[in-house]
Parts: structure tokens; C-alpha cells; sequence
């Protein structure tokens, strides 16, 4: 078939219907049985269909010379329902696909033949590829989500890229954090992301939110490093103590009110101890904030805190006994 975008539909319509009929009369009388036939002729077909993919992918990558004449061409492939006469990938995506890349004004390749193939995915992984070497970020989402595949990689890069471009913006981490909701970032990505920053950062205040921002995902979504992170969390707090009040939202975790105190003994034991022992000044802030747990009716929080720093708190020794007592 010979394409040209100035080409009338019809007879391009009539060549195609003259082509998929060419394959049903393939199946002829043979000497094999009829199983073997059917094999044979399918294998034919397939092998047929596939010889007329690449003609026509390698058409448009070396008889078309800029991706403006590629586009039109696909757009009338579009046209014509080419998919409803061979087993193609979706034209109307790859059309959507190289505008945006069109869009980009920059020499970034799509490998047409590559996406017509059947490892077709890996053509749109090396694109999206490309453009996030050049920064072009809004550009390579835009091409995951035409394709649907995973965001993760392309947001949390773009994070690392504002990283280094924003970093006197107060709301760095908070716009962060929101974005990879927005996208539904996986958990472990998002976490492996603010520990890698929360190692490199030096300031008190801006490590704690980071590992706030981290325990709260490993929280949200059950993660195994839920309380290690907890655990680094209150450790960068305890430096912050005197420049920060404790209020409602460092005071949180409460467990639901039909959990019994067997239940909160038995998940204790996911809960792991600091090795090492804090400086008297330190030791003295977590034994407030088991205080303050208690006064604010979170038990749970002050169970784990007396097991995370070997800490003591006679009010929870008598807490305890009260629950054992009364559940048995």
C-alpha cells in the first residue's frame, strides 16, 4: 500500500479490504490434517500481518522526513481504522505521543518501528527516557499517562531536580509530599526518597519534617519500616524540643478504641529499641512526651516510646497492671 497524505481514503480503504480478504482465502485444502492446517495457516497469517507492520512502521520512520510528516501520516492511518484490518498498537496514542514530543522542540526520538513491535512498551520507556535527561518532565508524564505506566520514576525524579533548583523555597517538602499523593506514589519510593534527604540535610528542624513526612507513608501504608522510621522521627525531634511545642499533631498514633491491651503488647514487639542510650537531656524530653501521651489519653504512644528508649513512667507501670488485670 502506497501512502501519501494527500491520499483519498477510499482507495486506501479498498487495498486494505482487498489484503484481510487475501488472508481469508489462504486457507486452502491440504494434505495435512485438519489441526495441522489450521496451525499452518495461522502461523501464515500472523506472519503476513507482522511482515505488513514493519513495511509499514519502516515507511513511516525512513520514507517520512520530519515527525510533523509522521504525524499526518499516522492521523490518516487513524483515519482509515487501520487497526480494524491489522493487529496494530493504538495510532491515536502514538499520534497523541509524537505531538508531544513535536511539542518539545528538541531532538527527542520516539522509535516508531520499536513501538510497532511486540516489546512496543520499551519504545515509550526509551522516549519518556530521553526526556527526562533533558528535564522535560510535564512532557514524559503527559507520555506515561497517554500509556498508562507508572509515574513514580518521573515525579520522584523531577523531586530530585527541585531539590537542587528550590532549595531556599520554604514549602519544598510540603509541595512534595502532595505531589506524590496527587500521582499515588508508591509508599516505598516516596520513603526511600526522603531518607536519601533526610541523610544529606544538616539542619535540626528540616530533618525532622522529613522524617515525619516518611514515617506518616510507612504509617499510611503498612510498611515494614514503619516503626524504625517512627523511631529516627522522635530522635530528630528530641533536638528540636525547646524550639518547638508539642501539640495535637506530634501526639497522634492512637490506637482504635476496641484494641485490647493484649493486642497492643503483641504489636509492641514490631516496635525496636535504640541501642544506644540518650543523654540525660534527651532522655528527660522523651520522658515528657510519655507524660504528655498519657495526659492526651494516647496510651499507645507512650507504649511505644518506653519500649523505643528504654524509658520508665510510673503512671504507665500502673496503666498496665490496670489493663492486665482487667482482661484476664
Amino acid at each position: 500500500m502506497c501512502i501519501k497524505e494527500e491520499y483519498d481514503i477510499p482507495p486506501l480503504t479498498s487495498k486494505l479490504e482487498a489484503f484481510k480478504s487475501s488472508l481469508d482465502k489462504c486457507r486452502r485444502s491440504s494434505v495435512f490434517n485438519e489441526n495441522d492446517r489450521e496451525m499452518t495457516y495461522l502461523s501464515n497469517k500472523v506472519w503476513l500481518e507482522q511482515t505488513a507492520l514493519l513495511l509499514l512502521s519502516s515507511a513511516l520512520e525512513y520514507n517520512v522526513y520530519s515527525l510533523y510528516e509522521q504525524i499526518g501520516m499516522l492521523k490518516l492511518l487513524e483515519e482509515i481504522k487501520i487497526g480494524s484490518y491489522l493487529k496494530c498498537p493504538d495510532i491515536t496514542n502514538l499520534v497523541k505521543m509524537l505531538q508531544i514530543v513535536l511539542d518539545t522542540k528538541l531532538a527527542v526520538k520516539f522509535d516508531i518501528p520499536l513501538y510497532f513491535k511486540k516489546n512496543g512498551r520499551q519504545a515509550v520507556i526509551d522516549c519518556i527516557s530521553m526526556l527526562l535527561d533533558k528535564e522535560l518532565f510535564e512532557h514524559a508524564l503527559k507520555i506515561a499517562e497517554i500509556e498508562g505506566l507508572p509515574k513514580d520514576l518521573i515525579i520522584v525524579r523531577e523531586w530530585h531536580y527541585n531539590y537542587q533548583n528550590q532549595r531556599n523555597n520554604p514549602n519544598l517538602w510540603t509541595d512534595a509530599d502532595s505531589e506524590f499523593s496527587k500521582h499515588s506514589i508508591t509508599a516505598d519510593c516516596v520513603v526511600e526518597f526522603y531518607l536519601e534527604y533526610s541523610g544529606k540535610s544538616n539542619d535540626n528542624a528540616e530533618r525532622y519534617q522529613i522524617l515525619k513526612l516518611a514515617y506518616n507513608w510507612a504509617k499510611k501504608f503498612e510498611l515494614s519500616n514503619e516503626y524504625e522510621l517512627e523511631c529516627e522521627k522522635w530522635l530528630a525531634y528530641v533536638l528540636i524540643f525547646d524550639k518547638k511545642e508539642i501539640d495535637s499533631d506530634e501526639i497522634e498514633d492512637s490506637f482504635p478504641v476496641n484494641v485490647t491491651y493484649k493486642e497492643m503488647v503483641e504489636k509492641l514487639e514490631k516496635v525496636p529499641k535504640h541501642d544506644e542510650s540518650l543523654p540525660t537531656d534527651q532522655a528527660n524530653i522523651i520522658k515528657t512526651l510519655i507524660n504528655t501521651s498519657l495526659n492526651r489519653g494516647n496510651f499507645w504512644l507512650a507504649l511505644k516510646l518506653e519500649k523505643m528508649f528504654s524509658s520508665s513512667n510510673t503512671d504507665l507501670d500502673i496503666l498496665k497492671l490496670c489493663y492486665s488485670l482487667a482482661e484476664h
